[in-house]
């Protein structure tokens, strides 16, 4: 184990820039983004996903 301790695969840690650097670019959003979408649904990667598709597909609807 390092020294940042066991990670939780299912949530992400805005505390720890690392996180927040992979989680944005993976899910292909800003990190201030990364850090609105984390306050309104919480930190489970699965709900953050979730948000981050809803909102993908409000802004096709708007764009039609």
């Amino acid at each position: 184990m390092d020294s940042r301790g066991r990670r939780d695969r299912a949530r992400i840690n805005l505390g720890e820039a690392y996180e927040v650097e992979y989680w944005s670019k993976s899910l292909g959003i800003s990190k201030e983004r990364l850090t609105a979408i984390v306050q309104k649904v919480g930190d489970r990667l699965d709900a953050v996903r979730a948000e981050v598709a809803a909102e993908r597909e409000r802004t096709r609807d708007a764009e039609k």
